[in-house]
């Protein structure tokens, strides 16, 4: 074995990056529920070229044991998320590492909190990638198992790494599975079929980026108090959601409206994961026309926000915007749906998503170190 190095990686070499990115699908794509990200898209946001990247302060690392590369991580300060939280709070994210280097990544780790600690961080969570639409969490349980939207697989090995280097899990998130042929969901179901004094309609994709705006504006009034969430922008917000459009059923993206005004909405995605494995990091038109034909077919789905205006709680609206979701894809012939991922201290979240039948599993957790 050679002699280990970690070296930060320069953001305008195009080289370096590539190796950056391509690096986590090099050291588990033998996995196979193993996800990979988009490489250009990830060189986009940690190069600063994305509305979600722009601001950010970012240091890349890798770590080599002498003969091949091991590990890598960015360290990430979002002055964004440190103004909503009134904390100086910095991320480790884009985290991979190859088994057996636990010397490797605590090296590495040290170098990402020395940089951070430059920059008068006090306090880093991790896995994070700087916003929640690019990706938090660790997966501590059910390693056997497809992932889920944002927070993606990782072996089981990787908690150790972070434990070992001084963190403590801190902010645990739970995975809900409504059945929808239990007894609950059939009772919700009927709820649902009552009436309301509301109404439910999908969003109208004619009138895309003003009904975007609806849901933003919605979810960040909800979500801002969530550890992972700060007010989103515009331009964020229709970053995330724009690549998507052709692919968006538009009843798994419903607003409720009370005398017209919005009062709640629900943005619900199938999970596309064997479709985005065998794209291998890759997302030129040839993926782009793969996905538009082969993506309206899935076995899996579920919803990732559900928000309701606070003036319009108490009404089952929440509860009734994931029904409409869950019961688009009963049409579809699915026997399941997701809730994901729900804050364990969420307790208002947990009590809607148990409204409709949905069984709660704690699976992922984001770690936390005082520096």
């Amino acid at each position: 074995m050679g002699e280990m190095t970690i070296q930060e990686i320069s953001k305008t070499d195009k080289q370096a990056m590539m190796r950056f990115a391509t690096l986590e699908r090099k050291l588990l794509g033998e996995y196979p529920l193993y996800v990979s990200n988009f490489d250009k898209e990830v060189i986009r946001h940690l190069s600063g070229n994305s509305p979600a990247g722009r601001g950010m302060e970012i240091a890349l690392y890798i770590a080599s044991d002498g003969n091949r590369d091991v590990a890598r991580c960015g360290a990430l300060i979002n002055p964004k998320y440190q103004e909503a939280k009134n904390e100086k709070v910095g991320f480790i994210g884009y985290f991979a590492a190859a088994p057996n280097s636990e010397i490797n990544v605590n090296s590495m780790l040290e170098h990402a909190e020395a940089w951070l600690k430059e920059r008068g961080i006090k306090r880093v969570i991790t896995p994070f990638n700087g916003n929640a639409f690019l990706g938090y969490g660790l997966l501590t349980a059910a390693f056997d198992e497809e992932p889920v939207l944002f927070c993606g697989w990782n072996p089981s090995y990787y908690p150790a790494y972070f434990t070992q280097a001084g963190y403590q899990p801190k902010y645990p998130m739970l995975l809900y599975t409504s059945d929808f042929r239990s007894e609950k969901y059939r009772a919700a179901k009927e709820n649902a079929a009552a009436k309301h004094d509301f109404q439910l309609r999908p969003i109208n994709k004619k009138l895309w980026r003003s009904e975007l705006e609806i849901f933003r504006e919605v979810i960040n009034e909800n979500f801002t108090k969530e550890w992972l969430w700060y007010p989103i922008t515009q331009d964020e917000f229709l970053d995330s959601f724009e690549a998507l459009k052709p692919m968006i059923d538009p009843r798994q993206m419903v607003i409720a409206e009370v005398q017209g005004k919005p009062a709640g909405v629900v943005i619900a995605y199938p999970i596309w994961n064997p479709l985005v494995r065998s794209f291998q990091g890759k997302m030129g038109n040839l993926q782009k026309i793969q996905f538009l034909f082969r993506g309206v077919h899935y076995e899996t789905a579920g919803t990732a926000f559900v928000a309701v205006r606070s003036e319009y709680r108490g009404r089952w609206i929440g509860p009734a915007l994931m029904m409409a979701t869950f019961q688009r894809y009963e049409e579809l012939g699915l026997k399941k749906a997701y809730v994901y991922t729900v804050d364990e201290d969420n307790l208002a979240s947990r009590k809607m998503n148990e409204a409709v039948g949905a069984v709660p599993r704690l699976q992922y957790h984001a770690y936390d170190k005082n520096i």
